[in-house]
């Protein structure tokens, strides 16, 4: 997969290292779920 991302998306990706394991975890958590929905939306789209 080839990806781009934008200054301010690698930004974040990199200050994310800085977190505490916990906090890591719990955004983590966060965007597997909105990656879950919209991937269960998109399923239901077609």
């Amino acid at each position: 997969m080839n990806s781009s991302f934008d200054k301010k998306t690698l930004q974040r990706i990199q200050y994310l290292e800085l977190l505490e394991e916990d906090k890591k975890k719990t955004l983590f958590d966060l965007i597997d779920n909105y990656i879950r929905d919209a991937k269960a939306r998109k399923a239901y789209m077609v």
